[in-house]
């Protein structure tokens, strides 16, 4: 099953031209029945996040909230109240990060490669992470950033970590985020599915959210959904234009650049409705975590920064990770 959520949304209780309702309301009107409340640095609207679900039980909700700091902003899901940051600086970020786990909640980095100082002091992320095993998840789209260079840097600031710190427990689950502060259009962004089998899937949404998170099971995309299935060598994968409404008008053979990124290597083919790979025949060992993207076929290529071939002024239709078995 696949189930939308929309994880980063403010209201007047910080910064927001929303009351809590009006947000609740908005969202539902662009089709979002599950998201989180993420006001700046409050809790404030928790009891009128509970008292609006209890008036119009149309709808599921995480309690969350945006830590908003000189060094960087941090979304906290599934917490039961405030956490205190006033004593952090840039060398401890962990601290923070051991203080939504103690409350049982998930914490990831907002986006993360915004300007910085001077340009805009605190959105581009500083703090110091130790442990990076503890960042849960990483907002790699930001619908109130722009896409070049603040996404595109964004999807990279997670690959790097992804990748580089695998071996070691690191596997940060990717996420996108409105950024909701007003009534806006929703349906050309890009959107948060979280991949849910078994007992999950009649779960709370709390606890549909962590297994996702947790498993790696998100999707982050702009119409076509990927789907992958993964044993020992072989890859097999399924472009879902059937999920997303925005996608239905495509033709089922509507051909896209697939792109695969391990630690050790990366690679490229055209792809239609399905295909099975076998990871060795790409340079990619069965131990290793792949990163998958898709692109509108007409992208072109060229060497990013890091070195790999990625398209230019583009950012990918569908990102999603395939773990080892």
């Amino acid at each position: 099953m696949l189930k939308r959520i929309e994880l980063h949304n403010h209201s007047i209780e910080s910064d927001g031209r929303m009351s809590v309702p009006e947000l609740c309301s908005w969202l539902l009107s662009q089709g979002v029945t599950a998201f989180s409340l993420t006001d700046h640095n409050t809790v404030s609207g928790f009891p009128l996040l509970r008292h609006f679900h209890e008036a119009h039980p149309v709808f599921e909700y995480l309690t969350g909230y945006e830590l908003t700091s000189w060094y960087g902003h941090i979304l906290c899901q599934n917490v039961k109240g405030y956490i205190p940051w006033e004593d952090l600086d840039r060398e401890n970020g962990d601290l923070f990060l051991e203080r939504v786990h103690a409350q049982g909640g998930l914490a990831g980095i907002a986006h993360p490669a915004s300007f910085p100082h001077p340009v805009s002091n605190g959105l581009f992320f500083e703090f110091e992470i130790r442990d990076w095993s503890s960042v849960d998840f990483i907002e790699i789209v930001n619908h109130a950033h722009p896409a070049f260079p603040d996404n595109a840097k964004g999807i990279l600031f997670w690959e790097e970590r992804l990748l580089q710190g695998f071996s070691r427990g690191v596997h940060p689950a990717q996420v996108s985020g409105m950024d909701l502060h007003a009534p806006v259009d929703m349906s050309s962004s890009y959107r948060t599915w979280m991949e849910l089998d078994g007992p999950v899937e009649t779960a709370p949404l709390s606890e549909q959210f962590s297994y996702a998170i947790k498993k790696n099971r998100t999707i982050v995309s702009n119409g076509p959904v990927l789907l992958q299935e993964r044993k020992g060598d072989s890859l097999s994968l399924q472009i879902d234009l059937k999920t997303d409404e925005r996608a239905r008008t495509l033709p089922e053979d509507t051909p896209f650049l697939l792109f695969l990124r391990s630690p050790a290597a990366s690679f490229s083919r055209r792809i239609q409705r399905n295909a099975s790979l076998s990871l060795s025949a790409c340079g990619i060992r069965e131990d290793e975590p792949v990163i998958l993207k898709l692109y509108p076929e007409t992208a072109s290529f060229a060497k990013s920064p890091c070195g790999h071939s990625l398209p230019e002024h583009i950012l990918p239709s569908c990102i999603r990770l395939s773990l080892p078995e």
